[in-house]
């Protein structure tokens, strides 16, 4: 009988909703005086860029993922506060934060529907609600590692 056969690894403890497809992700560059961010992987990009400062600091998300020679691109809008949350800078999402993503079956340590969820270092965006998080729908899952993570707190300081 196989005494590991319950212990967490890297293959079985995603949760459902994530897609490791995406492969293994790296900042790939990282311009804090243009407030840009990219984040790369062998099968899908995400780019985060500062949109006009003058009105609020919101951040255009974009990612492009191509799975089985099927690409797919999206963007979303997010806030600093959901840019924080969403990459694990902070878990504080206010009210903005949807409970049922933090529930069965999800169970995200946090969310917001239409733009992401997170549960440990398994973020994605969008949130699974928006699609079944198979090849060619329009979603990217992202292994957080501390690079990225550090790299959205420095893309965020004023």
């Amino acid at each position: 009988m196989d005494e590991n056969k319950n212990e967490p690894t890297a293959a079985n403890d995603a949760p459902f909703w994530f897609n490791p497809d995406c492969g293994q992700m790296l900042v790939a560059r990282f311009d804090k005086n243009s407030r840009i961010l990219d984040i790369a992987g062998d099968t899908a990009s995400v780019r985060i860029i500062l949109l006009d400062a003058s009105v609020g600091e919101r951040w255009r998300l974009k990612w492009s993922v191509a799975l089985n020679s099927v690409p797919s691109e999206s963007s979303l809008i997010f806030t600093s506060r959901q840019l924080r949350a969403a990459f694990g800078v902070s878990l504080n999402l206010g009210s903005g934060s949807t409970p049922r993503l933090t529930k069965e079956p999800f169970c995200a340590e946090v969310g917001q529907e239409g733009l992401f969820i997170r549960r440990g270092l398994y973020l994605n965006i969008p949130d699974p609600c928006a699609g079944a998080n198979r090849d060619a729908d329009p979603n990217v899952s992202i292994k957080l590692t501390e690079e990225i993570t550090n790299a959205v707190r420095e893309l965020i300081r004023p």
